[in-house]
């Protein structure tokens, strides 16, 4: 079988959905299956080419890398100023456009560059289904709006009428988008809190095409093939804590955490890897100095190198209900401690930690925050608990890459080999 994926961008700095193409696409091509990839060629994010060899075939859609007086060159991150962000987009008018593109236009002209180009892989390469990995929501709707004979699939990782970080007043517009999306697939992949707000927003009127499967974060025969060791921590030295991830000012904001580390003994330390937030975070290196060290975007392998060194690793969840940070799922595979920042009992990180030995919730509502610092310093001088590969395995099966790709491997198979019956 043929598959071709679709996702936005391929560069190792893009997070989950990069990461979710490249561990099931390990997975399917054990059994056999001739893999493909569609995504944008960013002139700021390049693919490297580890990951391109990842893929029998890689197709990019070259629009943005387009740019204006290459021989001026300019690097902009989170930090520059607005001015230097301005001229930098001026520079790169295949980007400018295509923001202009996504915020007034519902990305109509992407969507559109998208289909014409599945559209055409499709068609020299007899692909027999399309796999689209959202977000963004424009990549399902290009998947959907392909007039060809594949399967057409959507894992779709975050909610999208109900998604808090999007404008309130669009989602009326974002509903009836859902809906007409979802008609023309023939299955979507859903992890369960995806589903279970979708269902309550009553956006599919069948749930014949919903098929649910979990972030598959735990590689299995990576952590299958490895003893579990605790490092001790040593409390009279500096207690290396890890944030992986990106802050949103609205639902994940760092300032709760930030509070917590000046509540907590001087030798622990707080590496923050990941963007978002910058000005919050600044706004406590008086108070933290050398404590708080913040390293900016970094790729997956740089961030796995310092997940790696350190004795701690911190997860903020979300406030809100229908979206879950996929980075808790990489910390559990290493077997760490694990220090878990919620607002309250039901997030959905929390639930997914509940069985897990070496981790702790802590509560914002429950407690002060000074009590919360005394527990997670408590929690850090116990002696870390022996797990084994099994006992991660046994608990979290259902998210591993294994598991995931095969429910998504047999559920393609089912529907290709039903439409190739009907032709």
């Amino acid at each position: 079988m043929k598959i071709l994926f679709v996702v936005d961008s391929l560069s190792d700095l893009c997070g989950a959905n990069v990461n979710i193409v490249r561990t099931l696409t390990r997975q399917i091509k054990n059994r056999g299956y001739e893999i493909s990839v569609l995504s944008k060629s960013d002139c700021k994010r390049s693919v490297s080419e580890r990951i391109a060899k990842e893929f029998d075939h890689m197709y990019l859609l070259k629009s943005d890398d387009v740019e204006f007086f290459p021989a001026f060159k300019l690097v902009v991150d989170e930090k520059s100023s607005r001015l230097k962000q301005s001229i930098w987009m001026i520079k790169h008018p295949g980007i400018f456009f295509k923001g202009i593109d996504i915020v007034f236009f519902g990305a109509r002209f992407t969507k559109r560059e998208f289909t014409r180009e599945i559209s055409q892989i499709c068609k020299q390469n007899d692909i027999d289904a399309i796999i689209g990995v959202s977000a963004p929501y424009y990549i399902a709707e290009a998947v959907s709006q392909t007039d060809i004979g594949a399967v057409k699939a959507v894992y779709q990782l975050d909610p999208y009428t109900n998604n808090y970080t999007l404008p309130r007043f669009t989602k009326a517009w974002r509903r009836r988008t859902e809906r007409r999306t979802i008609k023309n697939l023939d299955v979507l992949f859903l992890p369960d809190f995806v589903k279970e707000d979708m269902i309550g927003q009553k956006i599919s009127e069948t749930s014949s095409k919903i098929l649910e499967v979990n972030l598959p974060g735990i590689i299995a025969k990576e952590i299958g093939r490895k003893v579990i060791e605790q490092k001790k921590v040593s409390l009279d030295k500096n207690i290396v804590c890890l944030f992986a991830g990106k802050f949103y000012k609205n639902i994940r904001n760092p300032r709760y955490l930030l509070e917590l580390f000046c509540c907590l003994p001087q030798n622990y330390s707080l590496h923050i890897v990941g963007c978002g937030c910058e000005k919050i975070i600044d706004s406590y290196r008086e108070k933290l100095k050398k404590r708080l060290i913040h390293h900016g975007y970094v790729g997956k392998s740089e961030a796995d190198r310092y997940a790696k060194n350190a004795d701690i690793l911190i997860n903020v969840d979300n406030s809100i209900r229908n979206q879950m940070p996929s980075k808790v799922l990489d910390y559990i595979s290493q077997g760490k401690r694990i220090v878990n920042i919620c607002k309250d009992k039901d997030c959905l990180s929390a639930k997914l930690l509940e069985n897990y030995s070496n981790g702790i919730n802590v509560y914002e509502e429950k407690r002060s925050i000074e009590d919360n610092a005394n527990c997670i310093d408590e929690f850090v001088k116990q002696d870390a608990k022996q797990i084994t590969s099994k006992e991660v395995l046994k608990m979290y099966w259902k998210y591993t890459d294994q598991y995931v790709a095969e429910t998504i491997a047999a559920s393609l198979e089912k529907l290709v080999n039903s439409t190739k019956i009907k032709i």
